[in-house]
């Protein structure tokens, strides 16, 4: 990993920018600002939360459209304007006088925050990689996105000490466009936005030189009448839906189990350096074993997470839980971007990953709504967590249905990588 770290530094660090830039339409760094704009513009908490779901679902079927982009034009080109648009919606977020200019601002933060950013920036691994490098490549350039966690809330609070939220969101215009935006275009400088995209092109270093990624590239329509989609797809949404969902109502679950929700905040360091590890982890495994061999035991640290906060009588369940769900979240989201790429080719990689991205934002912005329905009816924390596990452990099984004909499917490859 770190071979090809040093060998292809420009290439890893176009991905941790971009992932790092996502930071700022991620929910993490919104909920920030969420007092100063409910009273900026007069909201209460129901009315601030339904405008946010509603332009986050906004954002995310968008996100279906303008994510195959990166199947047409230079990764590096989308790359660029992803940034500007983020930019540009921020700069609204100042400006922003009325209900109306806010969800359209908060709307375009997301898309290109949290959609087209990370979007970006996995297209453009998969495409620069090739499979026996891609795991190791999609999980060190995911690094941008714990940093971003671990640093742009903490900043934003502490520029909040001396500024407002909106010259606070001014800074971010000009940290976009006089840092980010530069340093992105030095790092893509030397590389032809028609060569990058070109699966012949690779990068230079410990990556020995393969054919064309695959025979045949799936549209995203075949995906869709597929199997594959529903026996693989869901399982690998699933660590990081549920752990939003407990993540939202940390309070009212610390509350009911007799704990202090500080334990929970002070655990969140432990979620990221899990997050890296398992993602690291499961960038190494998957060029080295083979994505597929992974299926079978990538949701055992997310039973394991949802097991311990539900059965432990002491905050101790805390630290488990933040531990094994940092490590599920790390290790699904390369291992899926690796499957698609690996699976069903680059040809219209776009336009699946953002179809299945996008399923993942609607459901992960449904799930706070079924946790608290739950919870309001009266469902044990025990009984919701148990139930959960069974969940997950139902998806694993749907993993072991898929991999004959995903076996199939990447002996088919002409990479011929075994799985």
């Amino acid at each position: 990993m770190l071979t090809i770290l040093r060998q292809n530094p420009r290439h890893i660090l176009v991905g941790v920018l971009l992932t790092f830039v996502s930071s700022f339409g991620q929910n993490f760094f919104i909920a920030v600002f969420g007092g100063e704009i409910r009273g900026a513009f007069d909201l209460s908490n129901g009315a601030f939360g339904a405008l946010y779901t509603t332009i986050t679902i906004a954002s995310a079927l968008t996100l279906m459209t303008i994510g195959r982009l990166v199947d047409r034009y230079s990764t590096v080109l989308i790359g660029a304007l992803t940034i500007c648009a983020l930019a540009a919606a921020s700069g609204l977020v100042v400006l922003s006088q009325n209900i109306f200019m806010l969800g359209l601002a908060l709307y375009g933060v997301r898309l290109m925050g949290q959609g087209m950013a990370p979007h970006v920036s996995v297209s453009a691994m998969a495409r620069w990689f090739p499979a026996q490098a891609r795991g190791r490549a999609l999980s060190m350039a995911a690094l941008g996105n714990p940093i971003g966690e671990a640093t742009l809330p903490l900043a934003a609070v502490a520029l909040m000490a001396f500024l407002d939220w909106r010259q606070t969101w001014l800074t971010i215009v000009v940290l976009l466009m006089a840092v980010c935006l530069p340093l992105f275009l030095a790092l893509t400088r030397n590389v032809s936005p028609a060569r990058t995209d070109t699966v012949r092109e690779q990068p230079k270093g410990d990556i020995p030189a393969r054919p064309a990624e695959a025979a045949r590239s799936w549209t995203l329509g075949e995906l869709l009448r597929s199997p594959l989609l529903y026996l693989l797809v869901p399982g690998l949404l699933s660590p990081v839906i549920m752990n939003i969902a407990i993540f939202f109502h940390q309070v009212a679950l610390t509350e009911a189990k007799g704990w202090d929700p500080a334990w929970f905040v002070a655990g969140y360091p432990l979620a990221a350096a899990a997050n890296i590890g398992g993602s690291l982890l499961t960038g190494t495994l998957a060029d080295r074993i083979g994505p597929l061999r992974l299926l079978p035991v990538v949701l055992l640290p997310q039973m394991a997470a949802l097991l311990s906060f539900g059965v432990a009588p002491t905050p101790v369940g805390i630290a488990l839980y933040l531990g094994f769900a940092g490590m599920a979240m790390g290790m699904v989201i390369p291992l899926k971007d690796v499957l698609l790429s690996r699976l069903f080719g680059l040809g219209h990689f776009g336009a699946i990953r953002s179809f299945t991205t996008a399923c993942g934002v609607l459901l992960g912005a449904l799930g706070p709504s079924i946790i608290g329905v739950l919870l309001d009816t009266g469902t044990s924390v025990a009984a919701l967590f148990y139930g959960m596990t069974a969940l997950s452990a139902g998806f694993a099984m749907l993993f072991l249905a898929a991999l004959p004909m995903a076996r199939s499917l990447d002996k088919g490859s002409s990479e011929n990588c075994k799985g």
